[in-house]
């Protein structure tokens, strides 16, 4: 018989907090310890003189114990746990980590102990890309991922330096939500939405990433878009990786009552404009050339404009590309690319679903 613990320091909080919900999400694969228990201290000192104070999970089979920190830790989690689990776990790593590491100071000692768990909670479940996840296509048709193969993805978006400057920027609460994600050739553009305060989606993360054949790559772009609703209307902040870029306070109708954009590292007034439909229309013809069916585009096509992206989103999409795109436009720039085959595609989620997947399926419900 195994038995497994995720040991924590109970002379902490947050660490008390985090191996609970750990424990929980793990739906009773492991539980939690404090390295501060006697009988711990003394499996630790017979499978690992020595062991350092870390995040660490102790096996033990039959009296027999056996430690696993960093990446070997990493990975027995990740094969006992599976992809699914993997990700539900790494939420709640994300949920108790980063208000903490934002708002509220922490001693020293305990500080250590919690970065090298927000390091696992970024390294945790990478595991290569078999036959059973994620591999490069060979043609060009767009893919809408399933749950088990964007779940090997997340951990390289979350532990990313664009993601990790985005939550400190926003300086609020923000919990990750089920991430969307959708594949061409070998670049996956994968969304992350946040519920921020309390709020769901008032916060997007995107990112272009590069699949190899038996690893990720590399983070190509990173898009991330916070909104916040105002009197005047609703305020969009845009980071494109880690430059804030544009930031605009759109009314109802999507007209930019007061805001700016940096195009050609010069910061540009585009008050009183409106960029909706030039967004829209950005965004849907870029989606358009992903999908190889003719079918499915005549579909998409039909059903977006039925479609209820928020305005402040199709303007924050043309503003986006704006600002990243000098010389070409569209799915040419991999920043515009990612913008609306991220943020604005989980928002049209469901012409994606109906059009692409199942074109005879009626459209956005229509």
């Amino acid at each position: 018989m195994t038995e497994r613990y995720l040991l924590f320091d109970s002379g902490c909080s947050v660490c008390t907090r985090l191996a609970e919900d750990i424990e929980q999400a793990s739906d009773g694969w492991l539980m939690a310890r404090s390295l501060r228990d006697p009988d711990v201290k003394t499996l630790l000192d017979a499978a690992r003189p020595g062991w350092r104070w870390e995040p660490t999970l102790l096996e033990v089979t039959d009296g027999r114990p056996r430690v696993f920190t960093g990446i070997a830790m990493r990975a027995c989690m990740a094969l006992g746990l599976g992809p699914r689990w993997a990700w539900r776990v790494l939420q709640v790593m994300q949920r108790v980590i980063v208000p903490q590491s934002v708002h509220a100071p922490v001693p020293t000692a305990r500080r250590r102990f919690l970065q090298r768990t927000g390091t696992f909670a970024g390294l945790l479940f990478i595991p290569p890309l078999n036959k059973n996840h994620l591999t490069p296509q060979s043609g060009t048709a767009l893919r809408i991922l399933s749950a088990d193969e964007i779940a090997p993805l997340m951990p390289l978006i979350t532990s990313s330096q664009s993601y990790r400057h985005f939550l400190a920027q926003l300086g609020k609460t923000a919990l990750p939500d089920q991430p969307f994600a959708l594949g061409h050739g070998s670049t996956v553009y994968a969304t992350i939405p946040l519920t921020i305060d309390d709020q769901k989606e008032r916060g997007f993360f995107s990112a272009a990433l590069q699949i190899a054949s038996t690893a990720i790559a590399s983070m190509r772009e990173a898009v991330a878009l916070y909104r916040q609703d105002i009197s005047q209307g609703r305020k969009v902040r845009l980071w494109l990786n880690l430059q804030l870029v544009s930031e605009a306070i759109f009314d109802n109708q999507g007209t930019i009552v007061e805001g700016w954009v940096i195009k050609e590292q010069q910061r540009v007034d585009v008050t009183g404009q409106n960029l909706v439909a030039q967004g829209r229309t950005q965004s849907d013809t870029i989606l358009q050339q992903f999908i190889s069916n003719s079918t499915a585009q005549d579909c998409y096509g039909d059903c977006s404009n039925r479609c209820s992206v928020p305005n402040d989103i199709a303007g924050a999409a043309a503003l986006l590309c704006a600002a990243a795109c000098v010389a070409s436009l569209g799915a040419a720039c991999i920043a515009c690319a990612t913008l609306a085959a991220g943020v604005y595609a989980y928002n049209v989620a469901c012409c994606l679903y109906k059009c692409y997947v199942a074109p005879a399926m009626p459209c956005c419900g229509g």
